[in-house]
């Protein structure tokens, strides 16, 4: 799952307005947004030295891709069903967690992709508040693997909760998650945009247009919330 928020649901807690330079948005990503899901499962993968079970492991990432924040968690698959996990970076995630297909153990992979949002996953008419998050879970059957199939994750009770520290706001704020294909819409990276285009406001409640559909996630897997960097905050940005 990847999470986006320009005020921001997906895979840091820099939360700064951070996606603005010209000569970021000029460029191209020398990877895909899919090849580069697939480098940093790999690096995140190195860090498990030695790999012990319910411990974040942070990875580092090649000089090409500085600033971009990967993690690694490996848990057993009852024990995410059954506990949760309270923290894991921006991601609370709640009892009744389960992924397909069953794996005996698995990895998740966190990622943050602080002023890469933009480039790797280009919302037009937006601008990022926060960077974009990944949360993507592999099998830990062979942590020497590299260009493994990511497995579905799917939370059976409460939804996964994902907090935005110190976002920026000023904007109409917008929660957004990516797909594996990029697409903004179902499970892949996440994060939230705030609307820099008059005619694109709508009435969250009311609206039923395919802009609106796009762009505001409507699956229940997923609760967002923000904090203005002054203790906690229960301000729900988007989510139900």
């Amino acid at each position: 799952m990847r999470l986006a928020c320009g005020f921001w649901k997906l895979h840091s807690v820099f939360l700064q307005m951070c996606l603005w330079s010209p000569l970021f948005r000029a460029q191209s990503p020398e990877l895909s947004a899919r090849a580069l899901d697939s480098l940093l499962q790999d690096y995140a993968f190195r860090a498990f030295l030695p790999p012990k079970t319910g411990i974040p492991y942070n990875g580092r990432v090649p000089s090409n891709l500085t600033g971009i924040k990967v993690s690694a968690l490996r848990l057993r698959s009852g024990s995410l069903r059954k506990r949760g996990f309270s923290s894991f970076k921006e991601f609370h995630i709640p009892i009744g967690v389960v992924e397909q297909p069953y794996v005996e153990r698995l990895v998740l992979v966190y990622h943050n992709l602080q002023n890469w949002s933009s480039l790797y996953y280009p919302l037009p008419g937006f601008t990022y508040l926060a960077p974009v998050l990944g949360l993507l879970a592999y099998d830990a059957s062979n942590l020497s693997a590299s260009d493994l199939s990511e497995l579905d994750i799917r939370a059976s009770q409460n939804p996964i909760l994902i907090t935005f520290f110190n976002a920026s706001s000023g904007l109409s704020p917008k929660c957004v998650y990516f797909g594996l294909d990029g697409l903004a819409g179902r499970i892949g990276n996440a994060g939230c945009v705030g609307e820099t285009v008059q005619t694109q406001e709508k009435d969250t409640d009311n609206a039923t247009d395919s802009r609106k559909r796009h762009y505001i996630t409507d699956d229940n897997y997923w609760e967002f919330k923000g904090t203005d960097g002054i203790g906690d905050s229960d301000k729900t940005i988007v989510g139900e």
